[in-house]
């Protein structure tokens, strides 16, 4: 652990899938800053919907996948590093 040691900002790459594409007009980010290189599923939520705040509409049905692995609790701390893919998934309906 890196006690002592002030937590440094990271860039990501992020992805927008279905509704949430629909929703920010894109359907990636490259280079998204984060201000943190640990932070809860739902501090990378956030500041995903503060730069694109159409996204609250889904925010509290999205999942999130870093590095393609679900990210099954978003109280959980995710250790980021520059490069790493964040992909915003909203629920699939389907019929």
């Amino acid at each position: 652990m890196s006690q002592g040691h002030p937590s440094k900002g990271v860039r990501v790459n992020l992805l927008f899938f279905a509704k949430s594409r629909e929703l920010a007009g894109v359907s990636s980010c490259s280079d998204f800053p984060l201000a943190a290189d640990t932070l809860s599923g739902h501090q990378v939520l956030g500041s995903i919907c503060d730069r694109w705040p159409e996204l609250l509409v889904i925010r509290d049905c999205v999942i999130l996948a870093h590095n393609e692995q679900y990210c099954e609790d978003l109280s959980a701390r995710i250790t980021l590093r520059d490069g790493d893919e964040i992909a915003v998934i909203p629920p699939i309906a389907g019929g």
